[in-house]
């Protein structure tokens, strides 16, 4: 029997499609997962909708980021519940302050002579 609580998709730093990891998943005898992107729940609908149709079980969830005394800090949380107003309000502001970071750092490399724009990166925290 193999969980994994812990998996991230394209919409934070992961390789694969919240469709494309349940089906890996399937195919690796996992019964239960969670996806826990990255300050974001975006691939967490479509990763249940799929694991449903599928059979398996599966677990909303999101790694957040933060700083505590300029210590980056992971928390894993499970069980959202993304009717939540207030939750899902943090998360967007979550995602203004990595989008207004995100034009800094472009802004950096193009001091730097290194050409690019904020639209065609993403630079994520952790891994």
């Amino acid at each position: 029997m193999e969980v994994d609580m812990h998996i991230h998709t394209i919409e934070s730093d992961g390789t694969y499609t919240p469709e494309e990891i349940i089906v890996r998943a399937i195919k690796n005898n996992v019964i239960a997962l969670a996806i826990t992107d990255h300050d974001t729940v975006s691939g967490v609908e479509k990763g249940k909708e799929i694991a449903d149709k599928y059979g398996m079980e599966f677990i909303k969830g999101i790694e957040i980021s933060c700083n505590e005394d300029n210590l980056e800090i992971h928390i894993l949380g499970y069980f959202l519940n993304l009717e939540d107003k207030k939750f899902t309000n943090e998360l967007e502001e979550l995602k203004k302050a990595r989008d207004n970071r995100n034009l800094k750092i472009v802004e950096k490399l193009k001091a730097l002579n290194i050409t690019t724009n904020a639209s065609n990166i993403q630079i994520v925290s952790g891994s």
